[in-house]
């Protein structure tokens, strides 16, 4: 199978697909391939968070006011404004005096446009001195998200193939490669000095809260599904033989989530997921053209802040491409 396009891109998950949405925008015909199913790999996860106030720290993340407008543009044109698996604002417990101290700064930084983030003294049901609350940040079912994004693109005459082998092909007068942790194994980009980093979530039932609450976020995650289910994150594992989920992190995952609340908590764990995504020396996401072959991209490093980067660093792609094809 082969056919003659302006961009191929090598992987179908939300650094892929985000940069096929900008692509096809910008005038560009485009063609997805992946080796396995779209929205497989670390994309995957049950639920993620797009929130520009990440990390310990809670600053502003590069980028962050073009990535969530940007999301913002797609979820009008995908007409997703008003879906239960999108849910606007994030909130920050200031569960230790060191998430306190840098959430408060946070919070009254010059660089947030106004509305975006605010500080409150108290959270009613959660554990902490106060809480950052940022308004401009969503947890999304990353699953229902890449679905909606491949359903578009296909009606709109976007070609994407699923389950190709390692050797196909496509003619293209740019590559991007957007291939997740198989990055890895590509002598191409050996010299990018990239690092694998795990993830795990579990899926839990819980009793002894009582009460609904926006998707959390301290020194860990949590994404209340419905009254007592949640998606609850995630771990940061640079060493590890074993990609699949490991019950040895269930208490380590079980305690991060029960530090955001001030009563003991009944959890019962149903479920259990883990994806291997790529980072940076200097954690800073990568959209880089190869020295050798010219019009050959790397799409990668993303980390835990690919819905954020992927809008950012798409947006940089069809600038770099404008310029080529003046």
């Amino acid at each position: 199978m082969t056919k003659k396009t302006d961009v191929w891109i090598r992987g179908g998950g939300i650094a892929g697909l985000t940069a096929a949405w900008h692509l096809h925008r910008a005038g560009y015909e485009v063609i997805v391939t992946d080796t396995s199913a779209i929205g497989s790999g670390a994309s995957g996860a049950w639920w993620a968070l797009m929130n520009p106030a990440t990390g310990i720290k809670g600053t502003p993340s590069d980028g962050f006011e073009l990535g969530m407008r940007s999301f913002e543009d797609m979820r009008i044109e995908l007409n997703v404004q008003d879906v239960p698996w999108i849910r606007k604002e994030i909130i920050r417990p200031a569960i230790d005096p060191t998430l306190e101290k840098a959430f408060r700064i946070s919070a009254s930084l010059p660089e947030w446009p106004s509305g975006w983030v605010s500080w409150k003294e108290d959270v009613h049901g959660l554990s902490g001195n106060g809480a950052l609350i940022v308004h401009e940040a969503y947890a999304i079912d990353t699953r229902l998200w890449m679905t909606t994004i491949s359903s578009a693109l296909r009606s709109e005459g976007v070609e994407i193939r699923e389950q190709v082998p390692d050797h196909h092909i496509v003619t293209s007068r740019f590559v991007v490669d957007a291939t997740g942790a198989d990055i890895l194994s590509d002598s191409k980009w050996s010299h990018l000095k990239l690092h694998p980093i795990k993830g795990q979530l579990r899926d839990i039932h819980v009793r002894g809260i009582g009460l609904h609450f926006n998707a959390l976020s301290a020194r860990g995650y949590a994404v209340q599904v419905d009254t007592n289910h949640w998606i609850i994150g995630s771990t940061y594992e640079h060493e590890f033989s074993d990609t699949g989920p490991d019950p040895a992190f269930d208490a380590y995952l079980i305690d991060r989530f029960q530090a955001m609340f001030p009563q003991p908590l009944d959890v019962k764990i149903v479920g259990r997921w883990a994806g291997v995504r790529v980072g940076s020396a200097n954690r800073k996401p990568l959209l880089v053209e190869h020295s050798e072959f010219s019009g050959r991209f790397a799409l990668t490093a993303l980390g835990s802040k690919g819905l954020l980067y992927s809008q950012v660093l798409s947006h940089k792609l069809v600038q770099v491409l404008n310029t080529r094809t003046v």
